[in-house]
């Protein structure tokens, strides 16, 4: 999967010249917070705030009877604002695990003449709320908690064409499979390709890197289109991790995109 993905660059650096998912000015603004499912460079402008929703519906393997259910789907809603330029914060939620996220993105250094990359840096802390004290008698408030930390180094190569480059490191106080480690790390890479002026192709891969060996969950791997309309952004993907919240897709995506088990969503932003 990952040779053919790579396989795409050359293609890609030829394109002409439209649109990057770098937070840069030959962008016009065509940036979403995410690539596909990976975080993307991308950070508000001071005092600008952001609307993100985004839904991810049952396994393509369910039946066509459950697949629209809500108890089979995944919902995110966070309101993203701008504390000065290069610097956001967001507050929000997320049925999967009835999960409440907060989250914080600062630029350090932008891509220019005199350095090759954008350097980000992404944190974000959640709270599960779904644990019960009846199946986890001992579990103390903290246990809920899972945080995720990453440096987005991300590449506009042309205008047309951009990569992000994500190491992260994953703590979860409360694992799910009692052999894996709750300090993880994980390497996540992605793109943008714009295929006209405001439609852009989009996928990421994040490896985790220390993952048990007998796991019954897998590396996540996301991919889906974008579509620009002024402010608001519409955007339709794939993925194997049902979760949308970072600590969970990349240490618990439970689908398999050989056998089918892959999920279907929607996003839709709104800057003001």
């Amino acid at each position: 999967m990952i040779v053919f993905l790579l396989s795409l660059i050359p293609l890609a650096l030829q394109a002409q010249q439209q649109g990057s998912v770098s937070n840069t000015e030959d962008a016009e603004g065509r940036n979403m917070q995410r690539i596909a499912n990976m975080q993307s460079s991308h950070v508000l402008e001071e005092g600008a705030i952001e609307l993100s929703v985004a839904h991810r519906f049952g396994s393509f393997q369910d039946d066509v009877s459950d697949y629209f259910k809500w108890n089979n789907s995944s919902s995110n809603i966070q309101v993203i604002y701008g504390i000065w330029d290069g610097c956001q914060i967001s507050l929000g939620g997320e049925t999967f695990r009835n999960t409440l996220v907060g989250s914080a993105k600062i630029a350090l250094i932008k891509q220019s003449e005199n350095f090759p990359v954008d350097m980000t840096l992404y944190g974000t802390m959640n709270v599960n709320n779904e644990l019960e004290r009846s199946r986890y008698p001992n579990m103390k408030y903290p246990d809920r908690l899972s945080y995720t930390t990453q440096l987005l180094i991300s590449r506009q190569f042309t205008s047309y064409f951009s990569m992000t480059l994500a190491p992260a490191y994953v703590r979860q106080n409360l694992v799910f499979e009692h052999q894996q480690q709750h300090d993880q790390y994980a390497l996540g890479l992605g793109s943008q390709l714009f295929l006209t002026k405001n439609i852009s192709f989009n996928w990421d891969y994040i490896w985790h890197t220390n993952r048990y060996t007998q796991s019954v969950y897998r590396d996540a791997f996301s991919a889906g289109m974008d579509w620009w309309s002024g402010p608001y952004v519409l955007q339709l993907i794939l993925s194997n991790g049902q979760a949308i919240n970072e600590p969970a897709l990349m240490s618990n995506a439970e689908g398999d995109w050989y056998t089918g088990d892959i999920y279907a969503g929607l996003g839709f932003s709104a800057i003001f």
